[in-house]
This record gives structure tokens, C-alpha cells and sequence, in this order.
């Protein structure tokens, strides 16, 4: 979420991004919960923000390539920082980590993009 944030201001002209626009109260009351997490108890902040799943219900095709273009995003980010941080091991190695996780993320979000793509034209082609 935060990088479609990110991207919605660099594209400061455009329309909010349809996750955002739908989505936006339940981010702001998760974002503050971490912001006050981050000060008082980093374990329950670590716990919220790594060890939970985030399941997006009812999400449009639209939708689904918004949250892919921002999965690879955030792929190219921590790969470009992980390039420039390699002289510091323990960095390098928890960069890796999230990188591989990402593309985990990112190459599940193109599998489903691709047979939900499938399915609308076979569903197309059906009527």
C-alpha cells in the first residue's frame, strides 16, 4: 500500500488508484495502528507488519494489475537497494530476503492476473 501511495503522488495529476480510492479508510486505520505500534511495542509492530497476510476481497482486473505494478515496483526497489547496501552483509542478507519474498508476491499477482485474463476472454468468447 504504501508504494501505490507512492505512485499516486508521482503521478500527482492522475485519479487516485482504484485500491486506494476503494480502500482507503481500512488502510488509514492499519497505518495508524503501525505508526502507534512503531512507538510503544516493536514486537506487535513486526508481527503486524510481517507476519500478517493481507487478503484484498473482490478485486477487479483493474485492481489486480494496480497491485501488480506495485509489487514490481517494490521488487525493482529492494533489488536496487540490495545491489547498493552488498558491502554490509547482515543488510545485504535481510534485503535478499524481502526481495525473494516479493517476488513471490509479484509472480503470484501475474500467475492470477494471467488466468483471470483467460477466464474473461473464454467467458467472452462463451456468449
Amino acid at each position: 500500500m504504501v508504494f501505490l501511495e507512492d505512485m499516486q503522488k508521482r503521478r500527482r495529476a492522475a485519479p487516485r488508484g482504484l485500491v486506494l480510492k476503494k480502500r482507503n479508510e481500512v488502510w488509514r486505520t492499519l497505518d495508524q495502528r503501525l505508526a502507534a505500534l512503531g512507538k510503544t511495542d516493536a514486537d506487535a509492530f513486526s508481527e503486524l507488519m510481517m507476519d500478517q497476510e493481507v487478503v484484498l476481497d473482490d478485486v477487479t482486473a483493474d485492481e489486480l494489475r494496480e497491485i501488480a505494478r506495485a509489487a514490481e515496483g517494490v521488487v525493482a526497489a529492494l533489488q536496487k537497494e540490495a545491489e547498493a547496501s552488498s558491502r554490509d552483509e547482515t543488510v545485504a542478507a535481510g534485503l535478499i530476503f524481502e526481495l525473494e519474498e516479493m517476488r513471490g508476491v509479484w509472480n503470484g499477482l501475474k500467475r492470477r492476473a494471467r488466468r483471470d485474463d483467460q477466464k474473461s476472454r473464454k467467458d467472452r468468447s462463451d456468449k
